[in-house]
């Protein structure tokens, strides 16, 4: 059986590409991989906006206050320490950034990292 080491030798390099990246974003602090993660996702279907503000919101556990660190037209990402499933409801309260009006909302918890949720509007439309 003949392999093909070109084929071999690609496979070889991008694995080692791979682990060196994991291992230099492993080694950075969560704040930084966070960094990272919203440059990457610059091809998201609605940007991010940074936006360092409190936030109220109300779980089925009780409510809490936390800080938002941004948001979109569909969502906002929420620097907490609390345990929210993913799928969990959310009530929230916040000012406009640009208005600074009281908005209400409710979301729902899409995804988590070591330093927060990501919680998606309900009820918005996507144009």
């Amino acid at each position: 059986m003949d392999i093909d080491m070109t084929n071999y030798s690609k496979h070889y390099i991008v694995s080692g590409i791979t682990a060196r990246l994991f291992d230099i974003i492993k080694g950075m602090p969560e704040e930084e991989q966070h960094d990272l993660l919203i440059s990457l996702s610059k091809g998201r279907k609605h940007s991010r906006k940074p936006y360092i503000m409190p936030i109220d919101y109300r779980t089925k556990d009780g409510s809490f206050r936390d800080f938002m660190i941004d948001i979109s037209v569909s969502g906002v990402f929420i620097e907490t320490n609390k345990e929210i499933p993913i799928g969990e409801d959310l009530l929230l309260n916040f000012s406009d950034p640009n208005t600074k009006e009281s908005i209400k909302l409710r979301g729902k918890v899409v995804r988590k990292t070591p330093i927060g949720v990501g919680v998606k509007f309900d009820n918005i439309s996507e144009d």
